[in-house]
């Protein structure tokens, strides 16, 4: 854990006993404790250390406080308590026994349709509570949708709280009137924001959390998400121009019914979907009224999810840090480097094991073993057995989707966003990719550096053409062609592998950032790469 005193057993504030780090991500942890005054259990959230003196997410934190207090709803976590310890600014929430939408789908592919209108129904009943308090989420995803357990007589229900407002926007002064926040502001995760969100015009109601709810449906539904493309700006593009796929295209059966709701969801122009949560609510609760039988299927979600995780999670074998690392089974396509020995379907879709050796144990680093045991343990059986024997061999080549899958489940079950993978990146080239980029981490000048990274860069993949296609003594262009299997999480990690070797060669100064046109396709990444102007072309002293 990167917070080092930060760990369980603290107490925080004189009071929170912290027991287990339950999630987290770019922003800080959260613990479940126990209330040392009250006996209750609680969930903390604290900052990263690094983020404490940070007044704009400081503010966000207690921002969130806020909002929640405003809203008092039983599908909505309550707030208990806010304010500032010696580890830093936090606040307590009710602890909840269950897990994230996004883990139960990581879990379990995808969900059927009683089910997602078992989970949309209260988020709705949430939405429509926040919104007539004059709050617009901004940020409603799958990770944000909290299934739990909680007691009924002396059985227990399934139920649904919707989480994290530290986004929201509360309107103070005309709540009445219904939400809205300030224009030209972007906030949100990128694959989930609605179009008047992506384009940052004109101000923002509760119907824009109604487009993100129509995307989280339709990704419950199907498991992937509807606008997603390579970059986030090319994701943008597609929400505010593009048409969802159609529910058949791929292969998913849905009710017309509910198809047509998130159709409506999902229209581009506010004034063209359902004017209130009410509204969608009322429609949803018509098609299965019976509020026993929902509060029945999200248990079940909960206990099957829970029998699959159990069924992959095993302790690791003992001495297993000590041994050589063998290949990872072709389950998804582990394979020899040999291009002779590759299967047919394998080939053109590798990574070489330094990837995935990479991203592994920088989220063991960073996250610690616990928290990269409960993203291994949602592998296939095959590939988690063979990380937890050891790490994969810098030079074997596995399927990029075991990579993929990887940093998708990273995501989910961590919190880990974009520019968390891009720090991962930039870490790595430190520990993990240490010994492979060593040569390119040595000063020299602007242009050496460029070229000598692309050729050793490439080799991370099996596909994808690189090629510069401008440079100059202190920019540089670089064009990635065949490159839709790195997704866009993997291209923040790669931005930040690139931003730390150029840190390292040419001035600390180095800045890399992802310039893909938003109308380019999915196969297209483009890179740039600025050094200041105290550089001029010159090699980087040795001695700094």
């Amino acid at each position: 854990m990167s917070d080092g005193d930060i760990t369980t057993g603290t107490l925080v504030h004189g009071r929170y006993r912290l027991l287990e780090r339950v999630g987290g991500g770019g922003m800080g942890h959260v613990f479940r404790a126990d209330d040392t005054k009250t006996g209750r259990t609680v969930a903390i959230k604290l900052l990263h250390r690094e983020l404490w003196s940070s007044p704009d997410v400081t503010a966000r934190l207690f921002q969130e406080a806020k909002v929640l207090s405003s809203i008092r709803h039983p599908n909505i976590v309550e707030i208990l308590d806010a304010d500032t310890s010696e580890h830093g600014p936090f606040i307590a929430m009710e602890h909840l026994d269950g897990s994230s939408a996004g883990v139960l789908l990581a879990i379990m592919g995808r969900f059927d349709e009683t089910t997602t209108i078992a989970i949309a129904i209260p988020v709705l009943a949430a939405l429509e509570a926040a919104h007539r308090s004059g709050v617009v989420h901004r940020d409603l995803k799958p990770e944000n949708v909290f299934v739990c357990r909680e007691r009924k007589g002396r059985g227990e229900r399934g139920s649904v709280h919707l989480l994290d407002f530290g986004i929201a926007k509360i309107d103070e002064t005309n709540a009445k009137e219904g939400p809205r926040t300030r224009t030209g502001v972007v906030f949100g995760t990128p694959d989930y924001l609605s179009p008047e969100q992506a384009t940052g015009e004109g101000p923002l109601d509760g119907r824009s959390d109604l487009f993100s709810l129509g995307i989280v449906m339709f990704e419950l539904l199907t498991g992937r998400r509807p606008f997603t493309a390579s970059t986030a700006v090319a994701t943008a593009f597609r929400i505010v121009h593009a048409s969802p796929p159609s529910f058949e295209s791929l292969g998913v059966a849905v009710s017309a019914e509910v198809s047509a709701v998130i159709r409506n969801l999902l229209a581009k122009s506010p004034q063209d979907r359902p004017s209130s949560a009410t509204e969608v609510l009322r429609v949803l609760t018509s098609l299965e009224p019976d509020d026993d039988v929902l509060e029945e299927r999200l248990l079940n979600l909960l206990s099957e999810a829970e029998t699959r995780r159990r069924k992959t999670t095993r302790p690791p074998p003992p001495s297993s840090r000590g041994a050589t690392p063998p290949a990872i089974g072709l389950d998804l396509g582990a394979v020899s480097t040999r291009a002779a020995q590759l299967p047919p379907r394998a080939l053109g879709r590798c990574a070489r094991g330094i990837v995935l050796r990479s991203v592994d144990g920088m989220i063991e680093s960073v996250y610690g073993d616990n928290e990269r045991e409960r993203v291994v343990a949602l592998l296939s059986d095959t590939h988690a057995e063979e990380l937890r024997r050891g790490r994969p061999s810098a030079l074997d080549a596995h399927d990029v989707e075991v990579v993929r899958r990887y940093v998708d489940l990273a995501s989910r079950v961590l919190g880990v966003d974009a520019a968390g993978f891009f720090d991962l990146g930039r870490k790595s080239v430190d520990k993990e990719l240490g010994a492979f980029v060593g040569t390119l981490v040595r000063p020299a000048e602007f242009s050496d550096v460029i070229r000598r990274s692309v050729a050793i860069l490439r080799c991370f993949f099996d596909f994808g053409s690189w090629t510069i296609v401008a440079e100059g003594p202190r920019r540089a262009t670089l064009r990635i062609e065949e490159f839709e299997l790195v997704a866009p999480l993997l291209r923040s990690w790669l931005l930040g592998v690139i931003q730390r070797i150029f840190e390292r060669a040419v001035c600390d100064e180095s800045r890399v950032m992802d310039a893909t046109p938003a109308m380019s396709p999915v196969s297209l990444f483009v890179v740039e790469v600025l050094a200041p102007a105290s550089v001029s072309g010159r090699a980087r002293d040795s001695s700094t």
